[in-house]
């Protein structure tokens, strides 16, 4: 019993790390896509 409960846990955990690593992911995309606009404003605008 106790060797099922630790299993659980781990599934649990490496869960919960795989969804914070693809929110982590999706942040930094969105990030360098609004860089990515404001670099080509930036550029549009000072031409």
């Amino acid at each position: 019993m106790g060797k099922y409960k630790r299993q659980m846990k781990r599934q649990n955990h490496q869960k919960r790390e795989a969804e914070r690593a693809n929110k982590v992911f999706k942040s930094i995309c969105i990030a360098l896509v609004l860089l990515a606009v404001v670099v080509i404003v930036g550029f549009a605008l000072a031409s």
